[in-house]
């Protein structure tokens, strides 16, 4: 698995110093991700993890992806992000985090980023509303349940709060009350 992720992300190292490769290094990785797709639907969980790792290296390294490929995508990982394994979820989440502003289907009013919240505020699994935490984009919609993990029942999910979170969050953007409750529960969690 680390050398397939290692080989996938020098393969687009080298697009930058050899432009003269870039197509081949594409198709490579337009293939990979064809095939992978294929199998994302397996019984093992193992098997599933495995290949959305695979799948967020593939993304990190292209820029653009076919319309045919991109289509199977947003649809096999939108159901990875309701696996019933958490760390199956934990990888889509991360495969999804730069799509967040885009609709699950074609002509669908559900989003991406309306699942992370979904995930962030209901998810049992720690791990999972850690990933959407960290992944969630802070805008208006998303920020008051962004501002509920400050009382996560899980301290690791409070202390992820403070200390990355809420670098992103815009303070001035915040009501009086929010600060006050911010600051309040931050002093007083134990």
């Amino acid at each position: 698995m680390r050398f397939l992720v290692g080989f996938i992300v020098r393969s687009a190292e080298g697009i930058n110093t050899a432009p003269q490769t870039a197509s081949f290094v594409e198709r490579f990785i337009e293939g990979l991700m064809s095939h992978v797709l294929e199998h994302l639907d397996s019984k093992e969980k193992l098997v599933r993890s495995r290949l959305c790792q695979v799948m967020v290296a593939c993304l990190n390294s292209v820029q653009e992806l076919s319309d045919e490929i991109w289509k199977i995508f947003r649809v096999k990982m939108t159901e990875r992000l309701f696996d019933k394994e958490a760390i199956v979820r934990v990888h889509a989440i991360h495969s999804m985090a730069r799509l967040q502003g885009l609709s699950v289907e074609e002509n669908s009013d559900l989003s991406i980023l309306d699942i992370f919240i979904d995930l962030l505020q209901h998810d049992p699994s720690v791990d999972v509303r850690k990933a959407a935490l960290l992944q969630i984009d802070v805008n208006p919609k998303s920020l008051p349940i962004i501002l509920e993990r400050r009382r996560d029942v899980d301290t690791g999910i409070r202390k992820l709060f403070y200390s990355k979170k809420m670098n992103e969050i815009d303070v001035l953007s915040l009501t009086i009350q929010q600060r006050d409750e911010i600051l309040n529960s931050g002093l007083t969690d134990r």
